[in-house]
């Protein structure tokens, strides 16, 4: 069963089709994860089916690859042993010894591509021992260092280090890691005697008439969870209208959703009582789903089953919300939000905001109840959908107030699209900048946010003035390492190390500037060799490469002041005249 409500076909290694003979997908974190690479998984099959696909995955998410179709062999690995092993400083050699005991005997499968999607350093060394021809994701080089060198591997970290400034989905961003487009759907698959079984036990509890709304209240982390109160509640509306509400989740997670059930006359309370694949076929018979952000969500998108997404605490709404057209994501509207992952939250202040009756105005909506009683002024609901250019996106339901962190955002992501996409774009940065700014902001707000961003222009004026000298003195330092005059390579080695310093004060100091610096330290870190010969023309490459994308948003960012910026000292004249 798969939901497809991108609006494209997809496409994938344009300069390598059907080249890979086999191919190694590592992915070893959470349920939600597995299920959000099968859209790379549906790519190799419709574009290059002769490709054999294995997939390394913990050994207790085994059920869920087991429903994850096109996969010509699963590979279990014990990650949690590993971790614990990892952390005892006497059980390195032994890890070590487990490790290349595994990996001698992936070796003989002989991958032609090895794609890290868990990027963290365990996998990066498990990548690495494995000497595949070639490498995506975080790596270790043959020094020992970290290394990302395919783009979108970059601008997955880019993304972390920048939350604020991130709009592309996860989603879309390891397609783009695998060598595809977006295009493909998020995939589980149940059987015909699953499916029967479930429907059978929904007959059986007598519900097979009703109208069922599950409920998903854990998650992964505590900071992530609406309030068990906030839940019961909207429990209780369900049932007085009529609908059946029907709590899901993890066997561990049982003491939090049996008190809320028994609380519920009325309710189902199925949590704890599926297998994976029994859990897909409930929701396929779901309405809805109303979920924290949890890999449930992904399994309900999977079912092409609609979803209410609460996002609270750390996850952000552009990075994990459902991967479908037409579901809903709701968060609050402070400061705070979303949490950083390095500061333990004293008082979720999120959870309160997000409030009962906004979530039941929504539930409502979507249920074709009598509407509620409206959305809280703080809580912002975004609708999801796929763009003209067939990336994942979030539409907010109520304009907002532009910012410059905002207008820059946008722009960002439009360029990042075309920067990195596997095709070209169907319309011009500026068509689709335009078509966000005057659909998400209220039109009054964008020439004062655009105002406040002008005055930061220099400093990214200044980012670019430095490039230009880097590409100087770089494109120097190739002609002298040939020339072998070692004394003006010392000093344009220091005149480079002074350029590279000063871009990374201002990227530290101008946030809004910031991404752009990140994809420059993480190319620095990703240059290969140990000779002067070798590693010039890279860095000369890696200017160019920054400059290209910094001069594409500079030259965005200036049309919008021009037309923008316009418009406002026309609005002013205007009610000069007036009075």
């Amino acid at each position: 069963m798969t939901n497809n409500n991108s609006p494209f076909p997809p496409r994938g290694f344009p300069d390598k089709a059907g080249s890979y003979r086999k191919v190694l997908l590592v992915s070893w974190n959470r349920m939600g994860d597995l299920l959000q690479l099968t859209p790379i998984l549906n790519a190799f099959h419709h574009l290059h089916p002769t490709t054999e696909v294995h997939l390394s995955v913990a050994r207790k998410f085994v059920d869920v690859a087991n429903g994850i179709h096109h996969v010509a062999k699963i590979l279990p690995f014990d990650f949690g042993e590993v971790l614990d092993q990892s952390r005892k400083p006497e059980a390195l050699v032994t890890l070590h010894q487990s490790l290349r005991s595994q990996i001698a005997a992936l070796q003989t499968e002989q991958y032609d591509l090895v794609v890290n999607l868990t990027h963290n350093r365990l996998t990066a060394l498990f990548c690495h021992l494995l000497n595949a021809p070639e490498t995506r994701g975080l790596i270790f080089d043959e020094f020992g260092y970290r290394a990302v060198r395919e783009p979108w591997s970059r601008y997955f970290f880019l993304a972390n280090l920048n939350r604020g400034q991130n709009r592309i989905n996860l989603v879309d961003i390891q397609s783009g890691i695998a060598g595809f487009h977006p295009g493909e759907p998020l995939s589980f698959h149940v059987s015909d005697d699953v499916q029967s079984q479930v429907d059978e036990q929904i007959h059986r509890q007598g519900f097979a008439s009703r109208t069922l709304v599950a409920i998903q209240t854990g998650a992964s982390q505590p900071n992530k969870e609406w309030t068990p109160a906030s839940f019961t509640e909207i429990a209780k509306r369900l049932v007085q209208n009529g609908i059946t509400p029907v709590w899901v989740g993890a066997e561990n997670e049982l003491p939090r959703i049996e008190p809320l059930a028994k609380s519920v006359s009325g309710s189902w309370n199925a949590a704890g009582k599926t297998s994976v694949a029994e859990l897909a076929a409930l929701l396929k018979r779901c309405r809805l789903l109303l979920t924290n952000d949890t890999g449930t969500m992904h399994v309900a998108v999977c079912m092409a089953t609609p979803v209410i997404s609460l996002n609270l605490g750390t996850p952000l709404s552009h990075e994990t919300g459902p991967y479908q057209a037409g579901s809903r994501v709701m968060e609050a509207t402070i400061p705070c939000y979303p949490c950083s992952f390095h500061v333990e939250c004293l008082h979720y202040r999120c959870h309160e905001v997000l409030d009962v009756e906004s979530v039941w105005t929504e539930v409502a909506a979507a249920l074709q109840l009598p509407p509620g009683k409206g959305i809280a002024n703080d809580v912002r609901v975004w609708t999801t959908g796929f763009d003209e250019n067939g990336f994942w996106e979030l539409i907010r339901d109520v304009p907002e107030y532009a910012t410059p962190e905002e207008l820059v955002a946008v722009v960002w992501a439009e360029v990042w699209k075309r920067e990195l996409a596997h095709r070209p774009a169907v319309s011009t940065i500026s068509d689709s900048v335009d078509l966000r700014l005057q659909r998400e902001y209220i039109p009054s707000s964008i020439p004062e946010a655009v105002a406040k961003l002008s005055s930061r222009f220099a400093a990214l004026q200044h980012i670019l003035n430095l490039l230009y000298d880097g590409i100087r003195d770089a494109n120097l330092l190739c002609q002298c390492s040939s020339q072998r005059d070692f004394q003006q390579i010392v000093q344009l080695g220091e005149a480079l190390e002074q350029i590279d310093s000063e871009i990374h004060r201002i990227g530290i100091v101008h946030t809004v500037w910031r991404p752009l610096l990140s994809m420059f330290v993480s190319g620095k870190d990703a240059l290969t060799g140990t000779q002067i010969e070798e590693i010039a023309p890279q860095t000369l490459q890696l200017y160019h490469d920054i400059l290209r994308i910094g001069e594409q948003l500079f030259s965005e960012l200036q049309r919008i002041e021009n037309s923008y910026g316009n418009r406002r000292k026309t609005t002013v004249i205007t009610a000069a005249g007036v009075s």
